[in-house]
């Protein structure tokens, strides 16, 4: 099997999961996923970036999030990961839903990218990010989690593969900045998103996945990219 048949024949098996299981208004965002991104790949992978926006959007499900906060964690990456602009989202998702809709899940959208001009260092740029995820709404907050939850689990599925090489072919090869980042988002996300049903077996999940990944980082309690 090609990488594209490959690609082709995950994104149809997400799909159909999704499609099972969400609402009409999730239905259109799946067909406005697949022309945002567009054979758009992730970075230092070969997967398309679609499976990666299927997957938050299966995990945003199981933790009963609205069709609002799903939507707009199919499209979290649109902005930041396509040509797409933020316009060019808002006219096509205008063809499809009222305009309060739209102007929902824009916002949730533009809450959870990465906005940065010139040369920016990786941790600065992340350190920005935490900076502004602290006063965010918990629904912006659980797209933040699905997405970083989805990241370790490929990170943690590649590491299973090639040990320590993974980190040659990142932004940063200082792990342990990474495992800071990680970290204090970690213990973001367990204070503001605690209440949330069903979430505390995924907490387990990016606890492990930051043991396998940053066992440099004692306890996963004590970082250095400014404290939450």
């Amino acid at each position: 099997m090609t990488n594209l048949e490959e690609n082709r024949a995950k994104a149809l098996r997400l799909e159909d999961a999704l499609s099972m299981s969400y609402s009409s208004i999730v239905k259109k965002i799946i067909v406005i996923a697949k022309e945002a991104y567009n054979g758009a790949i992730r970075k230092n992978t070969d997967e398309w970036y679609l499976l990666h926006a299927f997957r938050v959007g299966l995990i945003l499900w199981q933790l009963k999030a609205n069709e609002y906060v799903i939507s707009a964690g199919l499209l979290h990456g649109v902005l930041e990961h396509t040509k797409w602009k933020k316009d060019d989202l808002a006219r096509r998702l205008d063809e499809v839903f009222a305009h309060n809709t739209v102007k929902q899940i824009i916002a949730h959208i533009a809450a959870v990218t990465e906005y940065f001009e010139g040369n920016v260092s990786w941790r600065e740029r992340k350190e920005k990010f935490l900076q502004h995820q602290r006063t965010k709404p918990t629904d912006v907050l659980l797209i933040v989690f699905a997405d970083k939850l989805d990241i370790l689990a490929s990170l943690a599925a590649d590491f299973e593969k090639r040990g320590d090489k993974i980190w040659g072919t990142l932004s940063t090869s200082d792990t342990s900045t990474r495992g800071d980042y990680y970290t204090n988002l970690y213990h973001l996300f367990t204070v503001r998103l605690v209440e949330k049903n069903g979430i505390l077996k995924f907490f387990k999940q990016y606890e492990t996945y930051l043991k396998v990944l940053f066992p440099s980082v004692p306890d996963h309690n004590q970082t250095n990219i400014t404290p939450i």
